[in-house]
């Protein structure tokens, strides 16, 4: 992505600021929300190809960046990281998610 649109690569992600179970449950304060259940969910996708990668990141966060590729650099992108997955033989990935279950007052 770096290579392609600079302008779209992030070094901050934005769900970095509530990526552990305390700083959900502070951003759910701040916002009015004094009682949540939070859930941990931790697991790990194994994938059967690398292309199941990019399903993975098309069903993630990161899509609305990749649609803002243009079909070419999307391409490349795609290329990219499917041959760095094949390179370094990864046969699965952490699918962690943090929930709230919660009702605003």
């Amino acid at each position: 992505m770096r290579d392609e649109r600079p302008d779209l690569y992030k070094s901050y992600n934005p769900w970095d600021r509530i990526n552990e179970p305390a700083a959900l449950t502070e951003m759910l304060l701040e916002g009015g929300v004094e009682t949540a259940k939070i859930v941990v969910e931790s697991d790990v996708q194994p994938l059967g190809s690398p292309e199941e990668f990019w399903t993975i990141a098309l069903g993630s966060g990161y899509r609305s960046v990749i649609e803002q590729l243009e079909r070419i650099s999307r391409d490349r992108v795609r290329h990219a990281t499917l041959d760095c997955i094949c390179k370094q033989n990864v046969r699965s990935v952490e699918t962690n998610a943090i929930h709230a279950i919660a009702r605003k007052p």
